[in-house]
């Protein structure tokens, strides 16, 4: 059995590994038969001396995008998962069905995380069949080449954009929900302009045009609610909205605030 050897998880597995020494299929049964009784030690110890297992099942997938040590974890799950559902009296022998339990977690993983969509499982064993025999010289038909290009491994954002440099692809590519620094620079002249019109304004008449406009709001209120919330008539409330207008119409922030305005419907239009 060869695993890499400058893998520090896995050096400290093998560690474990060679502490644990492999039971007698007589004690097997013995210890199955504690641990149906409640006893966790028992459950420990068989799972300990199978763990040689998990690596060697595990070194069967090397070939995946998957690190030899997240495929020794799954693994590891699929060896406990074996050891609580196992029933001795079926009279096969536990490390055969663990093995299966072991593969099937494996696989299981590979599916879901090895690439961005991820396939049935039945068109999983499909590629990975239809792979195995391309590279004894046989040829991909378009309908797994299409399973394949379905379901090609993602690239991070941290990942570099070449061998030799260390610019990310996170560095470079837009963000389209960004805030643009231009527009929040005229957003905040605009506002600007807004406010000081409205520092020229009696305080009733700026909080009705406040109101009316949905200013520091969710959204524009009616004439009847800029009232209630004034405790004045939604009529006194149409007066004191016309009196504004008017008073903003002289205002020479409000010509400023025009030409602004302008400016943006022509930038529309080009």
């Amino acid at each position: 059995m060869t695993y890499p050897a400058n893998d520090a998880s896995l050096k400290r597995y093998m560690e474990d590994i060679r502490k644990t020494s492999p039971i007698s299929r007589e004690e097997e049964i013995r210890l199955f038969e504690r641990f149906h009784r409640g006893d966790t030690a028992a459950r420990e110890r068989l799972i300990k001396a199978n763990m040689r297992f998990v690596l060697k099942v595990a070194l069967q997938y090397r070939g995946c995008p998957i690190p030899l040590p997240d495929l020794v974890n799954e693994g590891c799950m699929g060896l406990i998962r074996a050891v609580e559902s196992f029933d001795p009296s079926r009279g096969i022998k536990f490390i055969s069905y663990a093995v299966w339990w072991m593969k099937a977690f494996i696989t299981k993983s590979i599916n879901e995380t090895g690439s961005l969509i991820r396939l049935p499982a039945n068109q999983c064993l499909r590629v990975r069949k239809a792979l195995k025999e391309q590279g004894q010289g046989g040829e991909l038909d378009e309908e797994v080449r299409s399973l394949l290009q379905t379901s090609g491994k993602g690239m991070s954002f941290d990942a570099p954009v070449g061998a030799d440099s260390k610019t990310t692809f996170q560095e470079i590519l837009r963000d389209d929900h960004a805030a643009n620094p231009e527009e929040e620079l005229e957003k905040g002249a605009t506002g600007e302009l807004v406010r000081e019109i409205l520092s020229e304004l009696p305080e009733r008449e700026a909080q009705v045009i406040t109101g009316l406009f949905g200013m520091d709001q969710n959204a524009p209120q009616t004439l009847r609610e800029v009232g209630l919330g004034l405790n004045i008539s939604h009529e006194r409330v149409r007066q004191l909205r016309d009196q504004a207008l008017r008073r903003m119409r002289g205002s020479g922030a409000f010509e400023k605030l025009q030409r602004k305005y302008r400016g943006y419907l022509q930038a529309m239009e080009a």
